[in-house]
């Protein structure tokens, strides 16, 4: 998980409840951002960029990874990795498909017109926090992760 975009100012205001979501599932969690999350299939780890990349194309090479989180470098990251990625978008952003990637699908409150059907899932109920920013409940983005899964035939 990577629940803060610095590029977009936002930070996922549940962290907590959408990592013990994962958890209770039976998912490992790697949180790469700073939480208070503590549990017996997450960890925290709060690293630089370089040293995700390092982490993600190390489980990459032995296990089955994904991704979920606000939309950053990581989708060019798991792109260039092959790591399907659910991509939660904060706000509206008429020039998204020049960071869309094929593995992605993307979380939103409405449908973008460059980006495939397919790879989106579009969420009506959601938190408006201004001046721009919208926020998923834990459960929608779950949800999402879930028709990720049963998408990619998993």
């Amino acid at each position: 998980l990577q629940l803060t975009s610095a590029s977009a100012n936002y930070t996922y205001p549940y962290p907590e409840k959408l990592i013990r979501l994962f958890c209770d599932n039976g998912w490992l969690v790697i949180c790469v951002d700073k939480n208070d999350f503590k549990g017996e299939y997450a960890v925290n780890l709060n690293i630089g960029i370089n040293d995700s990349i390092k982490i993600l194309s190390l489980l990459n090479k032995k296990y089955t990874v994904y991704c979920v989180g606000i939309l950053s470098c990581f989708g060019a990251i798991s792109s260039g990795l092959g790591i399907p990625n659910l991509v939660i978008q904060p706000y509206w952003d008429s020039r998204l498909e020049s960071v869309w990637h094929s593995n992605e699908f993307v979380v939103f409150n409405k449908k973008h017109p460059s980006i495939p059907s397919e790879n989106q899932f579009i969420i009506k109920e959601y938190e408006k926090n201004p001046p721009f920013n919208i926020t998923f409940s834990p459960e929608q983005i779950y949800s999402c992760f879930e028709k990720m899964l049963k998408k990619l035939k998993i």
